[in-house]
């Protein structure tokens, strides 16, 4: 198998849709189209092969735009998407969305939800046992705050592939950076937890630079290794930030100061991604 570059996270919306999407909420300037039309020349110029797209609202119905979204797209390689963990029939709906194309996890929006012990309550693990039975993995939004429901679930789940968003979105050059430290020793110690280089400069200072993101960088290659760590763009919401090519530029040049082997690297912007989602 050649090399190629795989951007594990990205997104599609449609304004037009009016799905319920907190960061669009949040951010105004985000209600824009961003479909395969929009991806597709970011990817060529940045010379990456591959895309993960990554649910974007608590909502059956933008699973299903996402599925028909992404098989208009060959570059798109996976799909993870989104159902109530703690329905009654979640592992019914698991099973049957096992079966669709591209589908390789479903995420659950920890930031979405009522307490950060959500996950590690018994309708939820029952949802995490139902993931796990569908051959799925688990993708979470996960800030300092979630960190032990996290690994807690990972305990109970030692098979269960939980990739943690983002990082879990450290908090370069602001108040709470050492706490996020804490919590991703914690995380690093479960083996089958993976995390993701994206959404950095989208929690860090404003005025960020490659400077301001090589110590989280460098804290999770000391827990994760590069064969637990995948490169992403988190698009379009890196347009809040830079846009797509600055991060490539910014993320990359990181890459190349952080001491890595041939073979590092080539997990950090592939492998690791292929391994996480079975793609």
């Amino acid at each position: 198998m050649s090399a190629a570059v795989i951007d594990a996270h990205i997104h599609f919306w449609d304004p037009a849709r009016r799905d319920d999407i907190l960061i669009v909420r949040r951010e105004p300037s985000l209600n824009i189209r961003a479909m395969p039309e929009e991806l597709a020349p970011l990817l060529a110029d940045a010379g990456v092969d591959a895309a993960v797209a990554i649910q974007s609202a608590p909502n059956g119905d933008e699973t299903e735009h996402l599925i028909k979204t992404s098989a208009r797209m060959a570059a798109i390689k996976g799909v993870v998407g989104w159902i109530d963990l703690t329905a009654p029939d979640a592992s019914t709906q698991l099973a049957a969305l096992a079966k669709r194309p591209k589908i390789k996890g479903v995420r659950a929006m920890l930031n979405r939800v009522d307490g950060i012990d959500w996950l590690t309550r018994s309708p939820a693990q029952a949802g995490v046992a139902a993931v796990h039975k569908a051959g799925l993995s688990l993708d979470l939004i996960t800030r300092t705050e979630h960190i032990p429901a996290v690994a807690k679930t990972a305990a109970a789940f030692p098979d269960l592939n939980i990739i943690v968003d983002h990082g879990a979105s450290p908090p370069s050059g602001k108040p709470g950076f050492a706490e996020w430290r804490a919590g991703i020793e914690t995380l690093g110690a479960h083996k089958r937890v993976f995390t993701k280089f994206s959404g950095f400069a989208e929690e860090a200072v404003p005025d960020w630079s490659a400077k301001t993101l090589e110590p989280a960088l460098r804290h999770l290659l000391k827990w994760f290794g590069p064969d637990r760590l995948m490169w992403a763009s988190n698009w379009p919401v890196i347009d809040l930030r830079g846009g797509y090519a600055r991060w490539v530029a910014e993320s990359r040049k990181l890459l190349d100061e952080a001491g890595l082997s041939a073979a590092g690297r080539r997990a950090i912007e592939e492998t690791t991604a292929r391994t996480a989602y079975r793609l």
